[in-house]
């Protein structure tokens, strides 16, 4: 066979065996959260552009919105241990929510920003901010004419379907 029949074949090969892969994925998945009901399964996440806009209608201080940023169990999962029992963790992104709600808090509420729970916040954001520096270049202007700008994020839709997963079947358990 020729070198390049060779490439060609190998590379139909290729394409045949990767059309089946995310299938194949969540199928263990699936048997995965089956087989431990008690587990920490995210599929893997779509990208999703997000327009950041520094003034929201939608999340006004004070407003109810706030309270429903984390899923039914907080900013925790629980995961069985190969010992069988039970161990809680806290999940970054959710931790990093709760932080942002605390601080809101602090600022909404008068007298409440040298909590220590508010000091921990600030220094936990800070730690993450700076771990997971993002390094794109923003357009300065002012707060109040700025229209935002257009990041490329992860949809964290499945990571929240996956706590409120958890969630239930800890309650269940």
């Amino acid at each position: 066979m020729s070198r390049p029949t060779l490439v060609a074949v190998l590379f139909a090969v290729a394409c045949i065996l990767s059309i089946p892969i995310p299938v194949w994925q969540s199928g263990l998945r699936q048997i995965h959260i089956a087989r431990n009901p008690l587990s920490w399964s995210i599929p893997p996440l779509d990208e999703a552009t997000l327009h950041v806009i520094p003034a929201s209608v939608h999340f006004e201080m004070g407003a109810p919105a706030w309270d429903n940023l984390l899923p039914p169990g907080g900013h925790t999962v629980h995961l069985s241990e190969p010992d069988g029992s039970v161990k809680t963790y806290t999940v970054a992104m959710f931790h990093q929510i709760r932080c942002v709600e605390v601080l809101q808090r602090a600022y909404a509420e008068e007298g409440t920003h040298r909590s220590p729970l508010a000091q921990h916040c600030l220094n936990y954001l800070r730690q993450s901010l700076t771990c997971t520096m993002d390094m794109r270049n923003e357009p300065q202007g002012s707060t109040f004419t700025w229209n935002g700008v257009e990041s490329l994020c992860h949809d964290w839709e499945p990571v929240l379907n996956e706590a409120k997963r958890n969630y239930q079947a800890y309650l269940s358990r």
